[in-house]
């Protein structure tokens, strides 16, 4: 595992979905991704949501930082919210 791996951490508790954002699509980007452990993290207004590749919409399974994406916020199974239907702009 890389230093970068060690990094992303799939989900905090206190990333609850904000209050003014709705469950629709929604303009993100990139900040976190690792090829290796197929995770990463979005920013939207400023609040990280997590999301695993197999959510990338394209099939390519990977996503380079700093790049823009459209994403669908979802329930997860430990509370909060992820980032799911992630779509290359």
């Amino acid at each position: 595992m890389t230093e970068v791996d060690q990094t992303i951490v799939p989900w905090r508790p206190g990333d609850a979905i904000p209050l003014g954002i709705a469950t629709g699509m929604h303009l993100a980007k990139v900040i976190e991704f690792s090829d290796q452990m197929g995770l990463g993290v979005v920013d939207i207004e400023g609040r990280r949501f997590p999301f695993h590749c197999l959510s990338i919409a394209d099939g390519s399974r990977t996503l380079e930082v700093d790049s823009l994406v459209c994403v669908r916020l979802a329930a997860s199974q430990g509370g909060g919210y992820q980032a799911i239907e992630v779509v290359k702009i």
